[in-house]
């Protein structure tokens, strides 16, 4: 209801009084502005709130899509070096378990087997199966083995329910391919089958080249790891203190446990500790090293930042180390085929469920490219999975996209803008002032950029702001 003019006026009057009153109070404007970010660097949390927003909108979305079916297969998982693709995945998984939907059969899209996949459904009605599309960034042109994978399955699984998992849209619709038309005619064909896309001008896309095919819009899938911190799909990294910080191996032996070094927030107040209230999670603030670059290494984006001398000039004198996802911790070997049921986990006679061989790989690949991510103090990287496990850590990090394909600055710009730094922002890190909201994240678009970001965040640190989320 709108104030008549009399009762504005009476409004103004009230608020001008306030106003006197809090400078008669507070007579330095230093003193007010200490006073408000004491109280906002509590309690303002844009970046936390998309977050859970974005989960409430994976799961309403997936729980209509999804409506009435209680086991699926998962195909064209990841079994590489990529730990961003398995972020994605075992963010899925996180999704599947809240929804409370059984996995019944994976596979990468190199060894599905049809006839394997239908005898392990082969006891559930039809109508409460679905057959699930990994997510990610390959719905285009570059990664075709994939796409061509996809368009198979409209044509094999025409009696199927098939839905997929947040994707970007990669084609290049100014010099459409035969693979790009290829594809719009096999999703045409298909009777019961719904796209996600992860980003709206993916989105936009969609709708336009991939007519009569249904889409919805969601985040990335990855952004649902931790929803539950005791979930088997939560890296450890992510789990709450004092809870099991083990990964298994098959044979249900101990491969791998996270022991974080003793924080050097230990002795803080819980509300210095954790100002913004972000759920406690179990990494130490124990950085290896000053700058940590994660720079892409493969064929997307036309970028190339994994040359050091690149970077360390500009950035002196902190320390830098430039890394990717190519690391041993990656490269974990698959011993055999495991797609479905049970199977050998080594030990004579012994047998482990599938989901277990599975989820110990990208627990791993996962639970490494965090433990890598927070050996910096301040992180920069053109990889969109970096970005969004720092966020999800609550590590202060510079983004630098220049390629063609701005995988990071579209879901960006539609989902994560409430975890971007402002300029104002940064310069206020810069000069030491306390943090006013959680935003961790400086998206910029040259390297110069980003190096200039870095070391404003390097500074502010230096004043004594801090990032991590840090418990003993």
């Amino acid at each position: 209801m709108f104030l008549s003019p009399s009762r504005r006026n009476r409004f103004i009057f009230l608020a001008v009084i306030c106003s006197a009153l809090l400078f008669f109070f507070y007579p330095s404007t230093d003193n007010v502005y200490e006073h408000l970010s004491s109280h906002l660097s509590r309690h303002s949390t844009p970046c936390l709130n998309a977050i859970q927003h974005q989960r409430q909108v994976l799961l309403s979305s997936y729980g209509k899509s999804l409506s009435g079916v209680t086991h699926i297969a998962l195909l064209d998982v990841p079994w590489h070096h990529n730990s961003g693709d398995s972020a994605i995945w075992l963010g899925e998984l996180s999704l599947l378990e809240a929804l409370g939907i059984e996995v019944r059969y994976m596979s990468t899209y190199s060894d599905y087997n049809q006839a394997e996949m239908d005898k392990s459904l082969e006891d559930i009605p039809e109508k409460n199966v679905a057959i699930m599309l990994h997510g990610g960034g390959n719905f285009g042109d570059i990664w075709g083995g994939h796409q061509e994978f996809r368009n198979r399955m409209m044509y094999e699984l025409k009696d199927r329910k098939i839905r997929h998992f947040p994707q970007t849209f990669e084609f290049n619709v100014e010099k459409p391919s035969k693979l790009f038309k290829d594809s719009i005619k096999a999703y045409s064909s298909h009777p019961d089958v719904e796209v996600i896309a992860r980003d709206s001008e993916s989105y936009e896309y969609f709708l336009e080249h991939f007519q009569g095919v249904p889409v919805k819009l969601t985040p990335d899938a990855a952004l649902f790891i931790g929803y539950n911190q005791n979930s088997v799909f939560t890296p450890p990294i992510m789990r709450a203190p004092g809870t099991n910080m083990r990964i298994l191996d098959l044979g249900g032996r101990m491969k791998y446990e996270y022991t974080p070094a003793p924080s050097p927030y230990a002795g803080l107040p819980e509300s210095e500790r954790n100002p913004f209230g972000w759920p406690l999670m179990s990494f130490a603030a124990q950085p290896e090293t000053d700058v940590l670059i994660v720079a892409r290494g493969d064929k997307e984006g036309g970028q190339s930042r994994q040359d050091v001398s690149m970077w360390a000039p500009g950035l002196k004198p902190y320390e830098v180390v430039v890394k990717d996802w190519d690391d041993d911790w990656g490269r974990i070997q698959r011993p055999k085929k495991a797609n479905s049921g049970l199977t050998d986990n080594g030990v004579p006679g012994g047998t482990t469920n599938f989901l277990d061989y599975w989820t110990q790989a990208s627990l791993l690949r996962v639970q490494w490219a965090m433990v890598m991510i927070t050996s910096g103090k301040i992180i920069i990287s053109d990889r969109l999975h970096t970005n969004i496990m720092a966020i999800l850590l609550g590590n202060g990090h510079v983004v630098v996209e220049s390629g063609h394909l701005r995988k990071v600055e579209k879901v960006s710009n539609t989902w994560l803008s409430s975890c971007l730094i402002s300029p104002a922002e940064l310069e206020d890190i810069a000069q030491g002032k306390p943090r006013t909201t959680d935003a961790n994240t400086v998206f910029v678009h040259e390297d110069h950029e980003a190096i200039e970001a870095a070391k404003a965040l390097l500074q502010g640190q230096d004043h004594g702001v801090r990032w991590s989320r840090v418990v003993e």
